[in-house]
This record gives C-alpha cells, structure tokens and sequence, in this order.
C-alpha cells in the first residue's frame, strides 16, 4: 500500500487537532473529507506523431485508434465516430496496481453528440489486438466532423488545419492529487470573529497548508488520481480511471475538466463511463 505523502498526514492531525480545541467552528468535516480523498495519479508523457505513424495498438490520448474484423471502426448517421481515446488496460493495471482486466480500452463519439453518456465505449480483447489484424482508418467529413464532438479530428484534416495525433509513449513518476480547496478564511472568515488566540493560529496553519496543496497536489491530465469540482464533485462519481483537463488542445472541454471512470461489480466485472462538465 502506497504511503500518502507526510503534508497529508500533518494536515489530518491538524484538523483532528483543531476540532478537539475548536468546538465552536463548523464544516471542520468538509476539510477532513477533502484531506482524505487525496489519490495518487501517474500523469502520461505525451508524443506528437503523424497520424500515420502512430501505435494503434498502443495508447491513444488523440489520433487513430484499433480496429480489425470483429471490432470495426464504429459508424453513427452514416458517418465515421470520432476516436476520443485509448488506453491499454493491461499497461494501466501495471502502472497503477489495479486490477482492470485486459485489452484496450476505447472511446469513441458520433457526430454531435457532446454529452458523456452518449460515448461508444468498448474493449477489445487482448488476443485480438495485433498489427497485422489493423484494418484502415476510414475517411473523413471535415466540414461535418471536425469538430462536432469532445475530440477534435484535426490530425485528420489533409489540409491547412492538419495537426499531429499524440501518442501516450510511457508514464511519469507518481503525482499525488487533492481537488482545488478554499481555505477556511476564504469560506468561512464570519467565524474566525471572537476566535481564541490559539485557535486563530491553528486556522491560520490550515490556511497555509491548503494553499501549499494547491501547488503540491494539483489535479491535471493522469492516469487515476482524482479531479476538482465543477458541477459534480469526486465523492458522488466512481473512481477516475483517467482525467483529462479542459486545456488539452485536442479535447473540447471548453473551460473544464472530464473523467473516464470504472466500476467493479460483485463479480469482479468491471464497467466504464465517461463525463464532463464545465464552468
């Protein structure tokens, strides 16, 4: 089991420490709760390669992505869908210690569907992923396609517009990952009116640790680790597989910030959903 870093673990016993002498303030429990879903990410090394060149069987963060009989490349009204991502579940097993199968992972949206729940998601099985099974990438309606979904299909795009696909070549070191928090004093200053001394300088090295966590543990693009909130919060979600934040320039999150998520069942069967959200 991984160790949490030791801030984490100071600001947990600050808390504990402050709710022991402070009985007085309230929504101590909403720090202890965002101190406590803290998860550790592996943020991607990111390739920019033609798309001509790149993996298909390998992860896909935008560009083309596998197919081969049995697992062609999906259609919607008539039109090729959009690739959104790809992730080797074996690779993402390894990396993070979890146990989420095999095969690779796919994403795909049709033409103007925007929303999380209308993704194609799929695997494909392992034993049918090779180089030799790839079937060709279809053809594709800029002018109706371009950029009618959360992925942007500019690596398609034979003309001016025409941008590299990014290839996921490996994962960097751990990055631990606390949502975006406000300190006590920026959410609840009325109650610091008539505070002890004691309890004052308490808050205040609360204060200093969460705006320390801001920089140490921001929340990005990784693999696991958690997200900050926007119309739904962490808590209320299944655990992130993968997030992505709205400043990737291939993604069209706008201002914002999505998850691919998984879930195991009783039996061990595991199953992916998407969403997104946006100020």
């Amino acid at each position: 089991m991984r160790r949490n870093p030791k801030e984490i673990t100071q600001m947990r016993k600050l808390i504990s420490k402050i709710k022991a002498n402070c009985p007085d303030l309230d929504r101590l429990e909403d720090y202890e709760e965002w101190v406590n879903s803290g998860v550790w990410s592996w943020p991607p090394r990111l390739k920019e390669v033609p798309a001509e060149k790149i993996n298909r069987c390998g992860d896909v963060l935008n560009g083309p992505m596998y197919t081969c009989e049995g697992y062609e490349w999906p259609m919607y009204s008539n039109l090729p869908m959009v690739p959104f991502i790809q992730l080797d579940l074996n690779r993402c097993s390894r990396v993070s210690g979890v146990d989420l199968g095999t095969g690779l992972l796919q994403v795909w949206f049709g033409c103007g569907l925007i929303m999380g729940e209308d993704a194609f998601i799929r695997v494909v099985p392992a034993d049918q992923v090779h180089k030799d099974k790839l079937l060709p990438v279809p053809a594709f309606d800029m002018e109706k396609l371009g950029d009618s979904t959360p992925a942007y299909l500019f690596w398609a795009d034979t003309g001016w517009g025409a941008t590299k696909a990014t290839q996921i070549v490996s994962y960097k070191y751990r990055h631990f990952t606390l949502p975006h928090a406000y300190t006590f004093r920026e959410e609840h200053r009325e109650q610091l009116l008539g505070l002890g001394k004691n309890c004052k300088q308490m808050i205040k090295e609360l204060d200093s640790m969460i705006e320390f966590s801001r920089e140490r543990f921001s929340t990005g693009t990784h693999l696991m680790g958690t997200f900050g909130s926007i119309q739904y919060y962490p808590s209320e979600c299944p655990t992130p597989l993968f997030c992505f934040e709205g400043d990737l320039e291939f993604y069209n999150f706008g201002d914002g910030n999505g998850q691919l998520f998984f879930e195991k069942d009783n039996t061990g069967k595991i199953s992916f959903s998407l969403s997104w959200s946006c100020f």
